[in-house]
């Protein structure tokens, strides 16, 4: 029997619920897949309130322009909730952990600023290695940023689930034997409220080969564009010639108002060393060999030649006086060991800055493309079915139940639709993500420019799932899952590809070591970023102190429930089961 005493300790009951209740009831007498497959029925979805849906366009998507505070333009902690009790939890865990980013991106946005500041005023003061030393140093704080972030929404998930009740929804258990050890993403079986077994499955499907796609023009760009765009002197010619030829070539794409900074010509012993420490050690050096052959991948069939000099000259069409296509943008005179060298920020680090900062501009204009195309395909049906009815004279007005079935038919919420998808969504997040927690490093103003751009995808997501794709059926949730074995394999790439950025690409004090003292400071630096990822798995690993608090909630619950029953069967003579297993959301604040 409910009493009003127990209002404050269960969470309302919304359209979402609703939903749910009709759905399983009409599951449960008819069977909607075989109306379908016998063309009795067209499509179902789940009806959309559009009071409701005005209400969180106000709350959620609308920017608050009246407001002369930045705070209340970021994510809200409100905002899942409203996303939840009318989408469900699956889609509001996605939010919830889309708007968290945003917000904790402020930190390395504000980092990235101060770094931005000094690199401009440079001059002043800052050498190009220093610079660069800076920028490595950013890219080392992503990574440890990056994992703090991952460590602490696992702990969030867990309170938003037992938050919304959704608590009880993990899928059910394994065997811890056999094959279901080796591949647990396939077997795992499927929870029906959940979907976890196709989500899972698409998830590690889509993940690593969308980031290998999305990043082997990047590491292109950074480590085989140097190989791959060379310069080559002729043949005849000995070293000392080569590097006269290739100087010249080099030596006119430098800026005039540097040749005056630096006081050379092209015949400067100066920049004739800067021009022989870029060539290529095609037969000495087996690292320039390995990437020369991963650059032209296409060939490897003739790989196995007897001799490696005969595959790099005749196959690879190569030279032996060839030296590395990028151009000085930039040079400094420093001095080391008595002696001084020359040293140059080149073309190809300035094309990979730049591809990095218009990638992030380039997804903000597919997102908007995106959305208005699929408007206007809804638009343009809308008005053909408007029209149709209009010359059949139908007294019939246009509902906002024929709009959800366009709505359903060109925005449907489901893999490769229109309408976005709970994988695609969160994969276009986790992408960004990966590309600023290995690449920010490069240009640190690419952090800054990633925080804007996904503060504005974060509203356009909003307002495509709320007024364009059809409502989907509100799924309950069991929280990240998989993704977050994706965001920590992320976090070992980053690990790994920001000391191969310092080491290959950057001009710092690193240099002047020899390749062994290279590698250990690679692992050196590697072994660091793993222990600082295992101290904060222990200082996080307590659980936090809301889930404490709901779960003691609960128990006092359950055994108010099991004391009052007790009760009544004492009083009736009867006798039943316990109730040890119930599972009960309660709203823990």
């Amino acid at each position: 029997r409910f009493r009003n005493t127990l209002v404050d300790d269960l969470h309302e009951f919304k359209s979402k619920d609703a939903i749910r209740l009709v759905v399983m009831e009409l599951f449960r007498h008819v069977d909607v897949k075989a109306l379908i497959s016998q063309g009795v029925i067209s499509r179902w979805f789940p009806a959309a309130k559009y009071e409701e849906m005005k209400t969180m366009t106000g709350q959620v998507i609308d920017w608050p322009l009246s407001s002369k505070k930045f705070c209340p333009h970021l994510p809200q902690g409100s905002d899942a909730d409203h996303i939840q009790g009318y989408f469900g939890e699956q889609v509001a865990v996605f939010f919830a952990f889309y708007g968290r980013l945003i917000n904790q991106m402020m930190v390395p946005a504000i980092f990235a600023a101060i770094v931005e500041l000094v690199l401009y005023f440079m001059p002043m003061g800052l050498t190009l290695r220093g610079a660069h030393s800076l920028q490595g140093l950013f890219g080392y704080f992503l990574v440890i940023w990056g994992m703090q972030f991952v460590m602490y929404e696992e702990h969030m998930v867990a309170v938003d689930r037992l938050r919304w009740g959704a608590d009880g929804n993990a899928g059910a258990d394994l065997p811890s034997d056999g094959y279901h050890r080796v591949a647990r993403w396939v077997v795992v079986s499927e929870n029906p409220r959940t979907r976890t077994r196709f989500y899972q499955s698409l998830t590690f499907r889509l993940a690593f080969v969308k980031l290998f796609i999305f990043f082997f023009p990047l590491v292109r760009l950074a480590f085989l564009a140097p190989i791959v765009d060379r310069q080559c002197a002729p043949v005849t010619m000995n070293r000392t010639e080569a590097v006269q030829e290739v100087a010249g070539k080099f030596f006119s794409y430098l800026p005039q108002h540097a040749v005056n900074e630096l006081n050379i010509t092209k015949d400067d012993h100066l920049f004739l060393d800067w021009v022989h420490m870029q060539h290529l050690d095609i037969e000495d050096n087996p690292i320039d060999f390995s990437l020369l052959v991963l650059a032209d991948f296409n060939r490897l069939p003739t790989l196995f030649s007897p001799c490696p000099r005969t595959f790099v000259r005749n196959v690879l069409g190569m030279e032996p006086n060839c030296f590395r296509g990028c151009f000085p943008q930039s040079c400094e005179k420093i001095q080391r060991r008595g002696s001084h060298r020359l040293v140059c920020y080149e073309s190809c680090q300035k094309n990979l800055g730049r591809s990095l900062s218009f990638l992030y501009l380039s997804h903000l204009a597919f997102a908007v493309l995106f959305i208005v195309i699929t408007m206007l395909r809804v638009r343009m049906a809308v008005r053909g079915e408007i029209q149709t009815a209009k010359s059949t004279k139908s007294p019939e007005p246009y509902t906002f139940l024929q709009y959800q079935e366009k709505c359903h038919k060109y925005a449907c919420y489901k893999y490769l639709s229109s309408g976005g998808s709970y994988v695609e969504d969160f994969l276009e997040v986790v992408l960004g993500f990966a590309v600023l927690v290995c690449f920010a490093s490069v240009s640190p103003r690419m952090a800054l420019v990633g925080f804007v751009v996904q503060l504005c995808e974060y509203r356009l997501l909003m307002y495509r799932t709320t007024w364009i794709t059809c409502r989907p059926f509100p799924a309950t949730s069991e929280g990240l899952g998989e993704w977050f074995t994706v965001l920590d394999g992320i976090l070992f790439i980053a690990t790994g590809m920001n000391a191969l950025l310092l080491i290959c690409v950057k001009s710092t004090d690193l240099d002047d070591m020899r390749p062994e003292s290279k590698l250990i400071v690679v692992v050196l630096i590697v072994l660091s970023l793993v222990s600082v990822r295992v101290l904060l798995r222990v200082h996080l690993h307590e659980r936090p102190f809301e889930i404490v608090d709901a779960l003691d909630l609960n128990h006092e619950f359950v055994e108010k429930l099991e004391a009052r029953r007790h009760r009544d069967e004492l009083g009736k003579g009867e006798h039943s089961d316990s109730f040890d297993c119930v599972k009960i959301g309660v709203h823990g604040e």
